[in-house]
């Protein structure tokens, strides 16, 4: 019998008559047993199959369900719009390759652009497919990279030896092109196609062997990496490296509303060589066509915006408009009563405009998060943390040379459980869900080790839901949040690359978008009238404060080269500074005065080196104010063997932290 995948109506049919096929065959109760059971296993077999078909096409749209149920035949494109649900059809149709095709696992992989994008991959597949899409390799393009090399981490761990992760790749892709055999899937797939960089392009090229059927995924409106290598002609010419392909348009929009959708489709306009543009709009899906074009908001905001996008007159300087920012955020958490700040994200072009901010909310009380920069493959990483110590060597207990990766979970949590909306352990808990979502329930716990190292490398937040959410424009990628505020202190740029990338800010916001207007402004992306003009806009003025112009303030974080990282190492077990640092907690406050780093009792915790004298003299008393963002673990084998004699610990803590400084930092940084 055969079902279309895309008619939801034949399957309930093929149902319907499995189950006559069914009663028919139990009729004959004459057969010989042996001809019963033939005759019962067929129906059985449709009836599964059918039931399968349903569970993995049920809710979706028309063109996502074609997508999903696609013969296996050629290769696919899929230009799809923010917030169409690209990763629910990625999904969906590996489950459907799996369950319906029988395709084996083992054959089939998909690269996600960051950790972050495998992780959410990984739990929707388990959610279709259970313990089977443990089998189904799901990875970034470095991991791949490291999967294929055999590329070690957990070793150079305690030397801080680091890892060159473009050679990664380039390694990867020899490794492949000299091999007989070549370990090509059945089938793979590529998500953000349109950010990729040469190497990982290669990497793709490499591992489509002629039997493999490969769809990327991607957007060309939000190609925003190009400063790093990427290149957006990759995605506009798959259609002729893998030829013949078949292309389809995802602009069904599950996130935004109406207003935000409309605010995006002017920023995005005026870019030039548009693949989807004015053929394949971005809209509202049609499963929320009924929602009034300013959601929820319309109604909660009804004397004010009415879910409208704000576009907010704003001085350029970030200090000042770091004030503005707080005051749209304390407005929506009056609005809302049952918001919680983890639910708004503050976006930003550079770090520089968010260490304003940051240096304001911790002023005024205001718990805040920065997002890390997105794939920063560091040498530093939440298991050289105090915590991250404390799982590790609960791994590496000989008693237990086996492990379940379950328990590792359900240790973070409980953890997590003592100390609630602690950051450290936020991370850790998600770095544990993470590897028990990617690997064996049971194993050996020297791979579990490794496995921690090799997700631990590319940095991701779990977020607090009591903190504001900070991030670059570029951070945010692949992330939505109910209400952004995006701020410009006039660091954007002209041309279509800041256009992309102010689209892709944008379109982040599901409920809310405020959008600050710097005064005056370089750049021009928000100046365009029929950008005011739209119904969607609400155009805002605040007064500026009158008074004196603050002095500018941001938060630096001190790099542990400019930390004495030996410190406490120079003091004996039991001295007083070591018990100082037990007491000392990630988020506790602290106070930097000349080298001293100092407790919010003034005790020493810690001080920097003597390469800092800079940011000495920045910090001559009474000093400034910051906190602690880890307690970082050393050991005595990772100091350099001219400094090993002063040492008298074979193990000791540091604290690195973060204070307020009041002038503008060098550079900008994504």
């Amino acid at each position: 019998m055969s079902v279309s995948p895309h008619d939801p109506g034949a399957v309930a049919r093929a149902l319907h008559e499995a189950w006559q096929r069914l009663q028919d065959a139990a009729a004959r109760e004459a057969a010989a047993a042996s001809g019963l059971e033939a005759a019962l296993q067929a129906p059985a077999e449709a009836i599964a199959r059918a039931l399968r078909q349903l569970g993995l096409l049920e809710a979706l749209t028309p063109v996502q369900r074609t997508l999903v149920g696609a013969e296996p035949a050629g290769h696919q494109l899929v230009l799809a719009g923010p917030g169409a649900g690209k990763t629910r059809v990625i999904a969906h149709r590996i489950a459907w390759l799996l369950q319906v095709r029988q395709v084996a696992p083992r054959q089939i992989v998909a690269l996600a652009f960051n950790r972050g994008a495998a992780a959410e991959l990984r739990q929707r597949l388990q959610q279709l497919v259970g313990e089977t899409a443990r089998g189904v390799t799901v990875l970034t393009h470095h991991a791949m990279a490291l999967r294929l090399t055999g590329g070690r981490l957990a070793g150079s761990e305690r030397d801080d030896a680091p890892i060159d992760f473009a050679r990664l790749l380039d390694d990867a892709v020899a490794q492949l092109r000299g091999a007989a055999h070549p370990p090509q899937p059945a089938h793979l797939f590529v998500d953000e196609y349109q950010d990729m960089s040469p190497a990982q392009y290669a990497l793709v090229a490499a591992l489509t062997g002629p039997h493999t059927r490969l769809m990327a995924v991607g957007d060309d409106d939000q190609t925003i990496y190009g400063f790093g290598g990427a290149s957006i002609e990759f995605i506009r010419r798959f259609r002729q490296d893998y030829a013949p392909v078949t292309t389809t348009f995802l602009v069904e929009n599950f996130r935004s509303s109406a207003h935000i959708l409309a605010v995006a489709a002017r920023l995005i306009a005026p870019a030039a060589e548009r693949m989807k543009g004015d053929d394949a709009p971005v809209r509202v899906a049609d499963l929320r066509a009924h929602e009034p074009p300013g959601g929820r908001w319309q109604a909660l905001d009804a004397e004010d915006g009415r879910g409208r996008v704000r576009l907010i007159d704003a001085p350029a300087d970030a200090t000042r408009q770091s004030a503005l920012v707080l005051d749209e955020v304390r407005r929506l958490l009056r609005l809302d009563p049952a918001l919680r700040p983890g639910d708004i994200a503050v976006l930003a072009r550079t770090r520089r405009t968010l260490a304003a901010l940051q240096a304001l909310c911790l002023l005024e009380g205001l718990r805040c998060e920065l997002v890390p920069r997105p794939q920063a493959p560091t040498r530093l990483t939440v298991l050289h943390t105090r915590e991250g110590h404390r799982l590790l060597e609960l791994l590496e207990r000989a008693d237990r040379p086996v492990r379940r990766s379950a328990g590792l979970v359900r240790w973070s949590a409980a953890q997590l459980r003592r100390r609630p909306g602690h950051p450290v352990w936020q991370d850790l808990h998600l770095l544990a869900s993470e590897l028990a979502a990617a690997v064996a329930p049971r194993l050996a716990a020297t791979e579990l080790v490794e496995r921690l190292h090799e997700l631990a490398r590319e940095t991701r937040r779990a977020g607090s839901a009591q903190a504001l959410r900070l991030m670059t424009a570029h951070a945010a990628k692949g992330l939505e949040f109910r209400h952004v505020v995006v701020m410009d202190a006039d660091d954007w740029l002209p041309g279509d690359d800041e256009r992309r990338l102010l689209y892709v800010a944008a379109t982040r916001a599901a409920e809310t978008l405020a959008l600050m207007r710097a005064r005056p402004s370089r750049h021009g992306l928000l100046d365009d009238p029929g950008l005011q003009a739209l119904e969607a806009v609400q155009r805002l003025s605040p007064p500026v404060p009158a008074g004196e112009v603050p002095a500018p303030r941001h938060m630096l974080a001190i790099s542990p080269a400019d930390i004495d990282l030996g410190h406490a190492g120079r003091m004996p077990p039991g001295h007083r500074l070591h018990r100082r640092l037990a007491g000392l907690e990630a988020g506790d406050p602290v106070r930097l005065i000349g080298r001293r780093i100092e407790n919010a009792r003034g005790e020493l915790v810690g001080q920097l080196s003597r390469r800092a004298q800079a940011l000495e003299q920045r910090a001559r008393p009474p000093g400034l104010p910051g906190r602690v963002t880890a307690i970082l673990v050393r050991h005595r084998e990772q100091a350099g063997e001219a400094f090993r004699a002063d040492l008298h610990c074979t193990r000791w803590e540091v604290p690195l932290v973060e204070v307020v400084v009041t002038d503008v930092p060098p550079g900008e940084g994504r």
